[in-house]
């Protein structure tokens, strides 16, 4: 090969390298800049009555702020930073074990329904703490190292106060809302992620709503199952999500439903109690129908891998809190 030939070369592939390396920085500038864009209005919208949460979506590069109704939109820019803002009504964010309606009923004759005393334990079922308060929300799973895992507000918390219960605190199955007593005691409060509670303007992030608790001695259990009416399935390992992944549940009250995934990074405002609010930030939303009252707690999954636990939602939207915030916290294996 010719002298020349080989200069021509080498100048090429100089310049394609130049290219490269120079486009980087500014794609992942563009990137920066929406993420950048979205935490100044989410400063600004702090406070601002209506306002129920935000995300951003790179593939519309815009940014998603959540309403609690429609004259809240007036409240919102049409436009942040020079991006468009897509305002949605959703509606108020309920955490979903305080209030809990009808389970359905087992879509199979003479079989155990989720309401009633399940053993082994499995997820998807009745569970409450044992505090005399009459609720219920969902077991999530039998985790691989032999701890229920749900939500803090199912076996961690008291519902009409959102004060935390002391470890130890009994845990039955299924929930006192369903007829379960001490003497369905399944196991005991071990661990829950504090929840840091937000007043006056003042937002404290949050990640996770999340508590174990231990199995009793002689209880039947079967890790990572799922109850099904149509036949229990297994949840194991984890994985993530993006937008339009179809997830599924299985919950105390709607039990075994599947949607999509609309967002997940998202913040919102949850309420416990009328008005007793936390922000939580770097969730994942998913469409309704998903989840209902007393479904709190239920194991979300893709493909029989765990995504996280559901705990809240409005109408039109539920919210998950991921895999990743909450096995490190509580220190859990959910496969083998």
């Amino acid at each position: 090969m010719s002298r020349g030939k080989l200069l021509f070369m080498g100048l090429s592939l100089v310049i394609v390298g130049l290219l490269f390396f120079s486009s980087g920085p500014v794609f992942a500038e563009g990137k920066r800049s929406l993420q950048k864009a979205r935490e100044g209005l989410e400063q600004r919208l702090a406070g601002v009555s209506g306002f129920a949460g935000i995300a951003h979506s790179e593939e519309e590069g815009a940014i998603i702020v959540f309403l609690e109704n429609e004259r809240a939109k007036g409240r919102v820019p049409d436009s942040f930073d020079g991006f468009a803002v897509r305002k949605q009504v959703t509606g108020r964010f309920n955490a979903l074990g305080t209030q809990v309606i009808e389970a359905i009923a087992p879509s199979l004759p003479n079989q155990v329904g989720r309401k009633e005393p399940v053993r082994p334990l499995v997820g998807g079922i009745s569970l409450s703490a044992y505090i005399g308060v009459i609720y219920a929300g969902t077991l999530g799973m039998v985790t691989y190292d032999d701890k229920i895992l749900s939500n803090a507000h199912v076996i961690a918390m008291n519902p009409n106060t959102a004060q935390f219960l002391k470890l130890g605190t009994p845990v039955i199955q299924p929930g006192s809302i369903d007829g379960g007593t001490l003497a369905n005691r399944v196991g005991a409060l071990n661990k829950y992620i504090s929840i840091r509670f937000g007043y006056s303007g003042l937002f404290r992030p949050n990640y996770a709503d999340a508590a174990i608790a231990t199995i009793d001695n002689g209880v039947l259990k079967s890790s990572g199952s799922q109850f099904n009416e149509a036949g229990n399935y297994q949840v194991s390992g984890t994985t993530t999500v993006i937008k339009d992944d179809l997830v599924r549940k299985s919950g105390r009250t709607t039990g075994v439903t599947e949607n999509r995934v609309a967002s997940t990074n998202a913040s919102v405002i949850v309420y416990y109690t009328s008005n007793k609010w936390a922000y939580y930030t770097d969730q994942i939303i998913v469409n309704q129908p998903f989840i209902q009252a007393g479904d709190s707690g239920s194991c979300v999954d893709k493909g029989g891998k765990f995504v996280g636990l559901a705990f809240a939602g409005s109408n039109t939207q539920a919210v998950v809190c991921k895999a990743s915030r909450l096995i490190p916290a509580l220190g859990i294996y959910v496969g083998p």
